[in-house]
């Protein structure tokens, strides 16, 4: 009745100050499991906020989740899938070193975008992905691809100006590709400004400090990043 693509459930036995969870994660289209886990804890961890438990079972949850649909964006048409589908496939696949998977992945994101072509996130992806090919990917066009990737996220910018994820990555193709440090620190300022809570924002000031020589600067990006993200 949810419409939920995965069902999280579990069971526990609570033995003096111990307690034993058993969870699995549960496909609702193949009623599959995905992931299937044992854990044994401490009872006050799982009253913690930052209980250890809980974000085990989260980021195996987000893990499984992860791979199932990068899978799914490998072996099935792109018209037959979700778009979480699309996204996921495409994001996860932008970083993987095999040069077809990698094209898969800007296959999936254009697929993306020409479905919700109102939407900024689409197109700040797409620039992301232009911008790793023409510099990590030996393009066989670095200017095109530099080109497209500003135009891509000109045009998230358009549709969402304050959109923290777009405003971070148009600053690291300020940084990379047209080598322009003062508006790479204005973007970024502003990209926090919008969403002080935004992962990339604080990745790529990372990145920005490091460019500049700032380590001190750089790894506080770079670990607030990863306190912002789902997996660490």
């Amino acid at each position: 009745h949810l419409g939920a693509n995965y069902v999280l459930s579990g069971s526990y036995i609570a033995m003096d100050k111990q307690v034993i969870v058993t969870a699995e994660l549960t496909a609702t289209k193949s009623n599959q499991i995905v992931w299937m886990d044992r854990m044994q804890g401490h009872v006050m961890d799982l009253l913690q906020l930052q209980s250890e438990m809980c974000h085990k079972i989260a980021n195996a949850t987000h893990m499984a989740i992860l791979e199932t649909e990068v899978q799914a964006a490998l072996t099935q048409p792109m018209p037959t899938l979700e778009s979480y589908s699309l996204l996921l496939g495409g994001i996860s696949m932008s970083y993987f070193i095999n040069g077809s998977e990698f094209q898969k992945a800007g296959l999936l994101l254009n697929q993306l975008a020409d479905r919700y072509q109102s939407l900024a996130s689409p197109y700040a992806w797409l620039a992301n992905w232009h911008a790793l090919r023409a510099t990590q990917h030996n393009s066989l066009n670095f200017e095109n691809d530099s080109s497209r990737a500003l135009a891509f996220v000109k045009k998230a910018l358009t549709n969402n100006p304050m959109c923290a994820q777009s405003l971070a990555t148009d600053a690291l193709l300020q940084l990379h590709l047209s080598k322009n440090k003062a508006n790479a620190e204005k973007q970024l300022a502003t990209a926090l400004q919008a969403n002080p809570s935004e992962p990339l924002a604080w990745l790529f000031k990372g990145v920005f400090h490091g460019f500049l020589g700032e380590a001190d600067a750089a790894r506080e990006g770079a670990n607030k990043a990863l306190a912002l993200t789902p997996i660490g």
